[in-house]
């Protein structure tokens, strides 16, 4: 038999990872005697070359490459395996989804629950360094917990190569086959985050809700909230509610210190070392953040669905309000009791002319109308304050309109 030419290769080709999968199994063909072309770099040949010869010479042979000159494949470049993706694309896909079948019973058959527990992680590839290469394709994969195997997977492609070749020549896209194409973005969501509650039962809406309207509602509950800081996610340092009738008035234990802009507004102090707070510099006894919130839930509970009051609440204290709700699983409890909330500020704005007030700040508007000089930025004066403002200036233009609920965006 003649030598066979064997042209060397750049580098070192290892099998494929699908050679070995069974899927196209090659040690049922035998091998093929090769002989070899020596050139001036290897002066003889070697056992690994041997070996590698006829592994590509029994690869012409299989199913797979069927059709190939001996010559072709041992020469196999990139394009030679790019031309038979295609073909066998379907092939790896029934493969891998029967294997997903099994690890899911797999993983369903050892779950404690009836429910499986899985993580999911989604991107675009990204290859190489220094300059952008960013891959056109997308992989999504699903994660059994208990056995650590893939239960589903999905890749999407943004771009077909055959239709970006014939794309803005004037020629036919022959028939082809492709992957599903998507052009949106993959973000990466909110994978971890504490206090994530199930939503098991959930309600059909029949019909479109009607518009708030304050027709036979007559409970009110005026609140303010004092901070350790400005932000939205700042910590309550004192929570005062009034109806009319009962008062609540807490001084709240921060897990983080107290700034010093807040304190310049309203007295608020506080000592990590001796775990004190101090207002006015008079030592007050606090509570912390889930009991002053249950306090405030047990003091709504005793109106049938009132409206909280505040002035400007929309802006900051509902917010502060309702992330801290959130933060201790109460959100829902709360919202499920009250009716709505609504802001003094805007109404002020809306019905009181310029003219008639140099602003719209609490303080003002209650020396003006009521002729009291009050401590404000203290929680317990601001609400009692606020309550006879309302009742004696602003609730008789208050409108439906004027309502919004405590989980708006």
């Amino acid at each position: 038999m003649s030598p066979v030419p064997v042209r060397r290769s750049g580098r070192d080709r290892k099998p494929p990872a699908w050679i070995s999968s069974g899927l196209y199994d090659i040690s049922a063909i035998g091998t093929t005697s090769v002989g070899h072309t020596i050139t001036e770099e290897h002066s003889k040949p070697t056992a690994e070359w041997q070996e590698k010869a006829e592994y590509i010479t029994s690869l012409a042979r299989t199913p797979l490459f069927s059709g190939l000159q001996r010559e072709a494949a041992l020469a196999i470049l990139d394009i030679t395996l790019k031309k038979k993706e295609k073909s066998i694309a379907l092939s790896f896909m029934d493969e891998a989804s029967d294997s997903c079948k099994t690890a899911s019973a797999e993983e369903k058959a050892i779950s404690p629950s009836n429910g499986l527990e899985c993580s999911f992680d989604a991107g675009w590839q990204t290859r190489g360094s220094c300059w952008q290469y960013n891959s056109n394709t997308g992989h999504s994969s699903l994660v059994g917990v208990k056995t650590g195997k893939v239960l589903d997977y999905d890749v999407r492609s943004k771009l077909c190569s055959i239709c970006q070749h014939h794309l803005g020549r004037k020629e036919t896209v022959p028939n082809h086959q492709t992957f599903q194409q998507i052009k949106a973005t993959v973000l990466e969501g909110e994978t971890y985050q504490p206090q994530i509650e199930e939503n098991v039962s959930v309600r059909d809406i029949e019909k479109i809700p009607t518009k708030y309207s304050l027709e036979g509602i007559d409970n009110y509950v005026v609140f303010d909230l004092e901070t350790n800081g400005l932000s939205r996610t700042s910590d309550i340092t004192q929570i005062s509610a009034y109806d009319g009738t009962n008062m609540l008035n807490l001084y709240v234990s921060p897990r983080q210190s107290i700034s010093s802009k807040a304190s310049d507004v309203t007295s608020i102090t506080l000592s990590f070392e001796r775990n004190q707070m101090y207002c006015h510099g008079v030592p007050v006894e606090s509570v912390c953040i889930r009991t002053a919130l249950l306090q405030l839930i047990e003091m709504i509970q005793k109106k049938s669905r009132p409206l909280p009051v505040g002035h400007n609440i929309h802006s900051y204290d509902v917010p502060v309000l309702r992330n801290l709700l959130h933060e201790f699983n109460l959100l829902s409890s709360f919202d499920d009791l009250i009716y709505g909330c609504i802001d003094t500020l805007k109404i002020a704005k809306r019905e009181i002319p310029k003219a008639d007030v140099q602003n719209n700040k609490q303080q003002t508007l209650v020396q003006k109308f009521l002729e009291i000089v009050y401590d404000a930025h203290n929680s317990e004066d601001d609400v009692r304050s606020l309550y006879k403002l309302f009742h004696l200036k602003l609730k008789q233009t208050c409108s439906g309109k004027d309502l919004f609920p405590i989980n708006y965006l």
